[in-house]
């Protein structure tokens, strides 16, 4: 299998289920869920093919892990976005291709296939692939020449050559090419017309002769009305028979020939090859489309540094962007000054939006896609992990915080000196103390592994002390006032604004008292700071 390929499976085609592919494990579940990287495909989707997307899916789900792979991509879009008449060709070529298909996916995926289908579903796909693929100019790029050169090798393909004519099989044998046929053995070719006559004939015939011995046998016994009576139905059964004889033509000729060749083009290396490059080039197609469509887009360079490093120019999310025209684009730069970034700053300022950008766009780099932004540069990552705090879980005997632990630790034991991790709060469901030292004690652990890791957090507390220690580099969303100016800056938050939440949703002090006052649970007159309500005293409980 050729390198540039290598990892993608024809042979699971339709799967809906895409995590079964993971192969690079840059990715785990948890973070594919919590990016939700099924929004990022959609939005960089435009792809024709269905293996077009299949691939774009694969991508996605298992970025690179390759400079030359994801640089030989590069170059790809390079060429594509500066020749006109090679960027036509290629979309010609996909735009032609989709019902063909369509087709052949159809004959693989279909349990039962009318033999007189095949001829339009399989054959017309192999043969006139490689015509197709001599009209498309011929490109410079290594990555779009091994693509096409993969297509074009179909042309003196044994599966090319076993259905470019009349597929053959002989007694106790299986399907049979042309250069392996036993002299001493007749062939058995297949025939691909709807109607079975063998078939068809031999089951009226059968039925013939029995309905006419049945009649010669009535016809000393009941007479003529018991003629007249067998004699229909005997003329219905031998349509009848010829139709089920027919049917079970069909079904043979399935078994005896279809069957074996979906496995056999299920399982040709050359055949995978091809549908994968197919794949590739719709990929690269839409990768320039998402280009054309976005405000911000670039091709990221990949460099190669000590530690991590990320730095981006008017950067944004590339799934949030799309719904909203006037989302603020961030300039930044983290991995310069230390491995571990603490973010911080109020709800609602947009500090996970920004950390999903930045892994979002991280993923985009290692898929040889556009990145979105202006201006990107970042090192490769082995892993990305997004964890999420969460205590709500009943997954484990210690709860809510065991769970959390789990996923921290198992996130430590995976982590490298190559990995980037975003972390919404390790440690929740324990006491302020807890929390902290906690904390603290795992952020000890990963400094010896050095991963660039950025660090979601309202605990300013936390982020003082390490400051005081000279770790970390601290960053902020801003505020102007009361609003939000979705921008990156230096420093450390200290005000959750938890205040101008509640505002809006509805639930501050006015608000809860306004709903006590209507509810007659409070009056007018009566103090809402009074919690006389829940002090302590002794109910007189009756029981029977």
């Amino acid at each position: 299998m050729n390198p540039i390929n290598a990892g993608y499976e024809f042979k699971d085609i339709g799967s809906k289920n895409h995590l079964d592919s993971r192969i690079t494990g840059v990715l785990d579940e948890k973070t594919i869920k919590a990016l939700e990287l099924n929004k990022l495909v959609e939005t960089i989707d435009s792809t024709l093919t269905q293996t077009g997307k299949r691939r774009l899916y694969f991508d996605v789900f298992n970025p690179s892990v390759s400079k030359e792979e994801i640089e030989l991509k590069q170059n790809a879009l390079d060429e594509i976005a500066s020749n006109d008449e090679l960027r036509q060709d290629l979309y010609d070529f996909t735009e032609n291709i989709k019902d063909l298909e369509e087709n052949i996916y159809t004959f693989l995926k279909r349990v039962w296939v009318d033999p007189h289908d095949y001829q339009r579903e399989t054959r017309d796909f192999i043969n006139k692939l490689p015509g197709m693929v001599k009209k498309i100019k011929k490109p410079e790029s290594l990555y779009i020449k091994c693509q096409l050169n993969n297509i074009n090798v179909i042309e003196n393909s044994k599966i090319k050559k076993l259905v470019g004519k009349p597929l053959l099989r002989q007694w106790g044998s299986k399907l049979t090419d042309y250069e392996d046929l036993k002299k001493y053995l007749p062939p058995i070719p297949f025939n691909p017309s709807k109607f079975k006559p063998t078939y068809a004939f031999s089951h009226s015939f059968a039925m013939g002769i029995f309905g006419g011995l049945t009649l010669i046998s009535g016809a000393e016994n009941f007479g003529p009305i018991f003629n007249y009576i067998i004699g229909g139905l005997w003329g219905v059964s031998a349509v009848g028979a010829g139709y089920l004889g027919n049917m079970l033509g069909k079904m043979a000729a399935n078994k005896k020939y279809l069957t074996p060749l979906k496995k056999r083009i299920l399982s040709d290396s050359i055949v995978q090859e091809a549908f994968n490059s197919i794949g590739a080039i719709d990929e690269l197609l839409s990768f320039h489309k998402y280009s054309q469509d976005s405000k911000h887009s670039c091709i990221p360079k990949i460099v190669e540094s000590e530690g991590n490093y990320f730095k981006a120019k008017n950067l944004i999310n590339p799934v949030q962007a799309t719904k909203n025209e006037f989302y603020v684009p961030n300039n930044l730069e983290i991995g310069n000054i230390s491995q571990f970034i603490g973010l911080t700053g109020p709800n609602s300022g947009g500090k996970t939006s920004l950390s999903k950008a930045i892994t979002q766009v991280k993923i985009q780099s290692q898929i040889g896609c556009y990145g979105s932004a202006d201006d990107v540069e970042t090192t490769l990552s082995d892993r990305m992990i997004y964890q999420i705090g969460s205590n709500d879980s009943q997954d484990d005997d210690e709860g809510g915080l065991g769970v959390m632990l789990l996923e921290s630790k198992d996130n430590f034991d995976n982590a490298t000196s190559k990995t980037f991790m975003v972390v919404d709060d390790l440690i929740d469901g324990t006491t302020s103390t807890e929390k902290l030292n906690k904390t603290m004690e795992q952020i000890t652990g990963l400094s010896h592994i050095k991963p660039l890791m950025l660090y979601i957090t309202h605990h300013f507390e936390l982020a003082d002390k390490l400051n005081e220690m000279n770790v970390g580099d601290f960053r902020q969303m801003i505020w102007d006032g009361q609003e939000p100016t979705y921008i990156i800056g230096k420093g450390i938050s200290r005000d959750s604004h938890s205040e101008r939440v509640a505002a809006k949703i509805g639930f501050t002090k006015n608000d809860m008292a306004t709903s006590l006052i209507n509810r007659n649970y409070l009056d007018k007159k009566e103090n809402f700071d009074d919690i006389s309500g829940f002090k302590r005293k002794y109910y007189d409980v009756k029981t029977n």
